[in-house]
């Protein structure tokens, strides 16, 4: 995981068969499986948690509070240099 994409791995075992038990539709492939996810918006990838119940896996993520990119900007002007800082809000 880090600030942009989150991956998911793992395997999936085939389950046996029970007797008496009937399957109407199972499209669900068994064996090694991968997805990278990416988002929207920059996480805190130190603030992310995970769990696994009933089958069903819960990935939660923070944003990223500090969303902040500065940029420099060196300007010369008559009266003598100038460093301008600009601070962008994403």
């Amino acid at each position: 995981i880090d600030e942009n994409a989150v991956k998911i791995s793992g395997m999936r075992h085939e389950i046996p068969h029970v007797p008496g038990m009937k399957y109407h539709l199972a499209e669900i492939p068994y064996g090694r499986f991968e997805r990278i996810l990416l988002l929207p918006v920059p996480i805190d990838p130190g603030k992310a948690k995970a769990s696994y119940t009933g089958g069903l896996l819960k990935i939660t993520m923070a944003k990223r509070l500090n969303n902040q990119v500065r940029l420099r900007i060196n300007r010369t002007a008559q009266a003598g240099k100038y460093i301008i800082w600009v601070v962008l809000k994403l």
